[in-house]
């Protein structure tokens, strides 16, 4: 029995390490389309969301659209390059070198791209907060600059590496990737969080017994647990990387590293989503209120008396 385009006499089994390997594709495709699903549906309420508010954020706007924009052309060209390895993994056509190198290309720029804008969302997000201040200014400048060429240089060192065999450690290749943008995440995290703590001392602290939470309140809380969340995500990832050794660790480390991408988006698309949905609401509220017109009472008519 033969398979078409295929003589059994030259067929080969396919071993467990194949097999492995296959497994490992299927879980990346299925963790692409996971975390593709969820940025899809943030992206379509943010925008909904952007366009019923009056002050129209051209930046947002654009880079959650750039964000998708992104994470859809990675979706579809990693699908695409995971068909493409099949007849030449294990199959009986010769490596298509400067296909597969195309690939990698296009990809790993689409990567760095999408780490370097969540960044610059989450930058801009915290500069909005801090605008009185040139001190924090300047630190985010300094960690804006960090993660860009951090992504810069780990995206050179990853296709020298496809060229050199891995000469390049991949441990090396994720501290520079890393740790410039943990220590943005952290940072940003750390400014929002002192504008909490701020605004419960000076707003709230004047508001006595009322212990009802704002909505500013809620925006800043937001922010900080946010971002400390996706700087532990980070952290993981990082921890992982150094463990390093043994096929099994390794794949796990494949596995996070390359839905990273997909959090990156997620992120500041949920960010910007949960304060629109706030300040809508607040709107929602203001505008209710104004609606109903003011009905003040009435003196009596005075009543006159025949002289």
């Amino acid at each position: 029995m033969t398979i078409e385009g295929y003589d059994s006499p030259d067929s080969h089994p396919i071993s467990s390490t194949d097999v492995f390997d296959i497994k490992i594709g299927m879980l990346l495709t299925c963790v692409d389309f996971l975390f593709y699903g969820i940025q899809s549906t943030l992206f379509v309420g943010a925008l909904c969301a952007l366009a019923r508010r009056e002050r129209r954020a051209v930046f947002i706007n654009a880079s959650i659209v750039a964000l998708f924009l992104l994470s859809t052309l990675s979706v579809i060209l990693r699908l695409a390059f995971h068909v493409a390895q099949l007849p030449t993994t294990y199959g009986h056509e010769p490596w298509n070198w400067p296909r597969a190198w195309r690939f990698n290309v296009v990809i790993a720029v689409i990567f760095r791209l999408t780490y370097v804008l969540s960044d610059a969302v989450v930058v801009w997000r915290t500069w909005m907060l801090w605008q009185n201040s040139r001190t924090v200014k300047g630190i985010l400048i300094i960690c804006m600059c960090g993660s860009a060429v951090g992504s810069i240089v780990d995206c050179v060192w990853s296709l020298q590496s496809l060229e050199a065999a891995g000469a390049n450690s991949s441990t090396t290749r994720t501290l520079v990737k890393t740790i410039p943008l943990l220590l943005t995440n952290l940072i940003t995290t750390t400014l929002a969080g002192v504008q909490v703590w701020r605004y419960r001392r000076d707003v709230k602290g004047c508001l006595g017994a009322w212990t009802v939470r704002t909505k500013v309140e809620r925006v800043l809380t937001l922010l900080s647990e946010c971002g400390f969340i996706y700087s532990l995500i980070w952290l993981v990832g990082l921890v992982t990387a150094a463990l390093g050794g043994g096929k099994i660790t390794d794949s796990v480390y494949n596995v996070i590293g390359q839905s990273y991408h997909c959090i990156a988006g997620i992120y500041p698309t949920f960010i910007v989503f949960a304060v629109a949905m706030q300040k809508l609401e607040t709107q929602s509220f203001i505008g209710s209120a104004a609606a109903h017109s003011i009905a003040f009472a009435r003196q009596p008519d005075e009543v006159t008396t025949p002289s």
